[in-house]
């Protein structure tokens, strides 16, 4: 399964031990990064980056976490800059996942 920001605040089902991908937009040279606030249940197995085509364009943070815990697991994400504190966050993402 592959996630993306138009799935925040979403409910999703999943299997116990199952992967997924989470694909954010991230413009990491203004100094904004995804930072991962909260996963609770779950593994991040894999945090990459691939840049965009052009200069300046942005590129997509490439995550992927696998279920580790049965019944309710909760991702939260925020985009910011760490050294600005909260006051920073531009974006959030948000899911859970009822774990069959």
């Amino acid at each position: 399964m592959i996630l993306s920001e138009k799935d925040t605040c979403k409910i999703f089902y999943m299997n116990l031990y199952e992967i997924f991908t989470l694909n954010l937009k991230e413009n990491p040279t203004t100094g904004y990064r995804w930072f991962i606030e909260f996963s609770e249940g779950l593994k991040m197995i894999e945090d990459n980056f691939k840049i965009g085509n052009k200069i300046g364009e942005m590129g997509l943070r490439i995550f992927k976490f696998q279920v580790m815990d049965e019944g309710l697991c909760k991702l939260k994400l925020k985009n910011w800059r760490d050294w600005e504190g909260d006051s920073s966050i531009i974006d959030k993402f948000q899911i859970q996942i009822i774990v069959k």
